[in-house]
C-alpha cells in the first residue's frame, strides 16, 4: 500500500483520496481502515460473518462491506461501473491452494479491476512458513501491478 502511494510521487499517502478499493480477505481490515482514512472508496470483503459484522463497525456506514468468497466460482463479476475498483489489495488468501487454484483466483481478482487498475497482493507461501521466515516477507511476496494476465506464471 505505502509503496503503490510512493509510486504517485510527491501525493504520498494522498494519492488514495478518491481511489476506489476492494479488499479481499480483510480480516480485521486495517487495511481498509488506513485508506478509508485517507480518502480512498473502500469496499472490504470476507467469508465470516463475525468479521463482516466487525468491519461495519470499523469502517462506518460511508463504506462497504460484503460478503465475498474468492475461491468460489460466482466470486468473478461483470466489468460495470459499482463492481469495479482502481486498487485490489488481497493478502494471505491464496497459500494453502494449488498453483492452478491460484491462477482461477488471479483471474477472479483481475474481473474487478478498473483499466489500469492496480492488484496488490501480499502472499507468504507454506514455504516460508516451513523455513521460518516471518509471515511477510516483502522480498520474497507476490506483487503485482497493472493489469494481470491470467495466464502468466504467478509464482515468483
Amino acid at each position: 500500500v505505502d509503496g503503490v502511494a510512493a509510486s504517485r510521487g510527491s501525493q504520498g499517502i494522498g494519492a488514495w483520496r478518491g481511489r476506489r478499493v476492494l479488499e479481499i480477505g480483510a480480516g480485521v481490515g486495517l487495511p481498509s481502515m488506513v485508506l478509508a482514512a485517507h480518502g480512498a472508496h473502500v469496499t472490504a470483503t470476507d467469508v465470516s460473518p463475525v468479521i463482516l459484522r466487525l468491519l461495519r463497525r470499523g469502517l462506518g456506514s460511508q463504506h462497504q462491506v460484503r460478503h465475498l468468497d474468492i475461491r468460489s466460482n460466482s466470486a468473478g463479476r461483470p466489468r460495470n461501473g459499482s463492481d469495479v475498483f482502481d486498487v485490489v489489495v488481497a493478502g494471505a488468501i491464496i497459500s494453502s491452494d494449488s498453483s492452478e487454484a491460484q491462477r482461477q483466483y488471479f483471474a477472479r481478482l483481475e474481473t474487478f479491476l478498473a483499466p489500469c487498475g492496480v492488484l496488490l497482493v501480499a502472499e507468504a507461501t507454506a514455504a516460508m512458513y516451513a523455513a521460518g521466515e516471518p509471515q511477510i516477507n516483502f522480498g520474497n511476496n507476490l506483487r503485482l501491478e497493472g493489469r494481470f494476465d491470467a495466464g502468466a506464471d504467478i509464482r515468483g
